[in-house]
């Protein structure tokens, strides 16, 4: 405006033609149409301060078109740049309220997770304390089935030395038993001889006292005969008495063997089955003691494999305690991350609220630029 009343001013002193057209160039300059300053590039037959002034004003007018044109390129530049910059800001806004609650979600799963992983350190340091007691009975199991293999170990072989001491034991009483069957046939026949000398008492004592009959009749000759007649017959007496209590204690000797017979053999019958009893015994043992040492084998393998879960549910244990650390540290990023990540969206707030302020002036700039009409710069 002010351009247009300085050349309304140089127009009152040019020529009446010129005049108008300076008069007419500088209504349309007061409307902002910079496009025709044709009017300010008319020559002059006679230059003068006029014509000096002009041609300034011309090269003024000249740079302010270019200014215009230049402000209204820059105006709408910017005006787009700001409305893409408030879109995207926008839409990065979005996605950073996505973002954040995703990182909110993820930062409540990570302090879930952390109490998660809490609890499980916990069961597994309970599953530990557990089998860490297992193994210590299995221990003590091993330690009374090692006790007992030994033992049984030491029992077979005692019981073994006493199954062999019965088995001499049974040998010689079926010996026993042999001599006794021995001694029985020896007092049938010593029965037997007691019996002949019994009779051969009998007799001589006969014929003793036929010879003192004899001797008797002999009278006077027959007299020593008769005397040895009668001691003869006295031998024979005594004889056949002694034989007889020889015959008595024969008897109850013979009865005694016969029951002590009879009683070896009952004993014999029952020693046979003492002695399948003994063997079966000894198998038993060995049986038995190849029992304990298996269940001591089997105890050892279960105390080993409770030592080697201890271990592994101590390592578990370690390393459930490190996870809780890491999830812990996790945890903390994940919040510090949610903090910063609302803090970005705070900013981000603030930059698509610069940014459509941004775009607002944008907006004033390109309707004021707009005002003004430089034309398409191809006049000179």
């Amino acid at each position: 405006l002010g351009v247009g009343a300085l050349a309304g001013f140089v127009a009152s002193r040019a020529p009446l033609q010129h005049q108008r057209e300076l008069g007419t160039a500088s209504q349309r300059m007061g409307t902002g149409d910079l496009s025709d300053v044709a009017a300010f590039r008319a020559a002059s037959r006679f230059p003068d301060e006029r014509h000096d002034f002009l041609a300034g004003l011309s090269a003024m007018l000249d740079s302010l078109r270019e200014l215009v044109r230049e402000v209204q390129a820059t105006s709408e530049g910017v005006s787009f740049a700001a409305a893409h910059l408030a879109t995207s800001s926008a839409s990065i806004s979005e996605g950073g309220e996505g973002i954040c609650a995703t990182v909110g979600r993820v930062a409540a799963g990570a302090s879930e997770q952390q109490r998660l992983i809490a609890d499980v350190a916990r069961l597994a340091g309970d599953m530990a304390s557990a089998i860490e007691l297992n193994a210590g009975r299995a221990r003590e199991a091993f330690g009374f089935a090692a006790e007992a293999n030994q033992k049984a170990n030491s029992g077979v072989d005692v019981s073994r030395l006493a199954i062999e001491k019965m088995r001499s034991v049974f040998e010689r009483v079926e010996q026993s038993g042999g001599m006794v069957f021995q001694l029985e046939a020896k007092t049938r026949h010593v029965h037997q001889i007691t019996e002949i000398i019994t009779s051969v008492a009998s007799r001589t004592n006969l014929l003793s006292l036929n010879a003192s009959i004899e001797a008797a009749r002999a009278g006077e000759a027959g007299r020593g005969f008769a005397v040895v007649a009668d001691e003869i017959r006295k031998l024979a007496e005594s004889a056949a008495r002694s034989a007889d209590e020889i015959s008595k204690l024969i008897n109850e000797i013979e009865g005694d063997t016969q029951r002590v017979a009879d009683e070896m053999r009952e004993s014999g019958q029952v020693i046979g089955e003492g002695r399948e009893d003994v063997n079966t015994i000894a198998l038993s043992l060995e049986q038995i003691r190849g029992a304990v040492g298996e269940a001591a084998a089997r105890a050892e393998e279960i105390f080993n494999e409770a030592d080697n879960q201890a271990q592994d549910a101590e390592r578990m244990v370690q390393s459930m305690m490190e996870i809780g650390r890491v999830a812990d540290a996790n945890a903390t990023s994940m919040e510090e991350v949610a903090g910063a990540s609302k803090h970005q969206l705070d900013s981000m707030g603030e930059m698509v609220g610069s940014a459509e302020a941004l775009t607002q002036r944008a907006d004033a700039l390109r309707t004021l630029s707009q005002r003004f009409r430089a034309g398409n710069g191809s006049e000179s």
